[in-house]
């Protein structure tokens, strides 16, 4: 059987029209939240009942769910800026609000499949330096003094995305590496797997050159779907999923909202993303 044919019988897509900034899965594949489209606040939707519920009448940009679906992480604008994010917990029981990490870098957070560890980046001037540094967190949620930092690098990096079952941590270069192509210099971003136990940085997937990778994401411990810009469009584009057995690629999706992180659900067999319409 083909790697495309397993891909298919394992990974259904849930196409859902609109301008979500964030589509997030609860722990036991029921509910989706997102951020609904033109009064960005916070809405679950029912799979089984088809039922759509406002959870909190907060404008936020995105969302993620924590504690094993008790609470929701919210992401809001950080002041006027739209490059940073403060990230917020919402317990749903409650209501009440617990602020976890301030002036994050916009869209490149994520959380452990059991809802217990915050991993996001952040951005820092040094002083005397000509250039800020960007660090990778990770923070156990309910310890305030519990924030690490797994990665310091003077590169800008981007995204941020831990595996099902360990702390391996995809993220990727900003400012990626120059290749020659022919008698030009085109940019070509990268895929790279942080290894937090170990401490080990590999490459894993590097784009072509002149296109921008977004969102790499893990649909299981041995593969990943990323989306990758087209040549007609930065704002629509192509669903792929990367096997690192294999190192090849797969299409899975086209006019695919590039803006909108796909999100997996606990069991690894559907995802979420935004269509263009």
């Amino acid at each position: 059987m083909s790697s495309r044919v397993t891909i298919a019988l394992v990974l259904f897509a849930l196409l859902l029209t609109g301008c979500y900034e964030m589509i997030a899965w609860s722990p036991d594949g029921r509910y989706l939240a997102f951020v609904g489209p033109g009064d960005m606040k916070l809405w679950q939707w029912d799979t089984e009942t088809s039922q759509t519920t406002m959870l909190s009448d907060k404008e936020i940009l995105a969302c993620k769910y924590l504690n094993g679906g008790e609470a929701i992480l919210l992401a809001k604008q950080h002041g006027q800026s739209d490059e940073y994010l403060d990230l917020v917990q919402l317990d749903l029981k409650s209501g009440d609000l617990t602020r976890l990490a301030e002036k994050t870098l916009a869209y490149s957070y994520d959380v452990s499949n059991d809802g217990k560890r915050l991993y996001y980046i952040t951005e820092r001037f040094p002083e005397n330096l000509p250039y800020r540094t960007s660090e990778i967190h990770e923070r156990t949620l309910g310890d305030s003094s519990a924030d690490m930092v797994l990665l310091e690098q003077k590169e800008t990096i981007g995204f941020v995305s831990v595996a099902p079952r360990t702390r391996r941590i995809l993220f990727t270069n900003a400012e990626p590496e120059i290749k020659v192509s022919g008698s030009e210099r085109e940019a070509a971003e990268a895929v790279l797997l942080l290894d937090a136990d170990s401490g080990a940085i590999e490459t894993i997937l590097t784009g072509p050159p002149g296109r921008s990778l977004w969102w790499p994401t893990w649909l299981d411990e041995e593969r990943v779907i990323y989306l990758l810009d087209t040549e007609e469009s930065d704002e629509v584009g192509v669903l792929y999923a990367y096997s690192m057995k294999t190192q090849k690629s797969i299409k899975l999706l086209e006019h695919i909202q590039l803006m909108v992180r796909p999100s997996v659900s606990p069991d690894g067999k559907t995802v979420a993303v935004t269509a263009m319409p």
